[in-house]
């Protein structure tokens, strides 16, 4: 995560560090309830607020969070369809 901020990756520096929060580009709390109202897109507020912004450091961690998921289905797949895993485990 330091070397995405050191980096600047993402424009990080512009965002608070740990934040998990949607950001507008100048750093403060992204509008969410005025740019999707009822859940459904208001076009003008979207043209006003802009893109919304995720922190270098949970970006970093949302893809470490689906490095893991992708990780376990296969290994958990591969497992059931070996027999019994911990008998190949200790036979190994």
């Amino acid at each position: 995560m330091l070397g995405i901020y050191y980096t600047n990756a993402w424009d990080a520096k512009s965002q608070p560090f740990m934040s998990t929060r949607l950001r507008s580009e100048d750093g403060s709390a992204y509008p969410i309830g005025k740019v999707f109202v009822g859940g459904v897109l208001n076009q003008e507020a979207f043209e006003k607020y802009g893109i919304p912004r995720l922190t270098g450091s949970f970006a970093y961690a949302m893809f470490m969070a689906n490095a893991a998921v992708s990780t376990y289905v296969p290994t958990n797949d591969a497992s059931k369809r070996s027999g019994d895993f911990y008998s190949n485990m200790q036979s190994s």
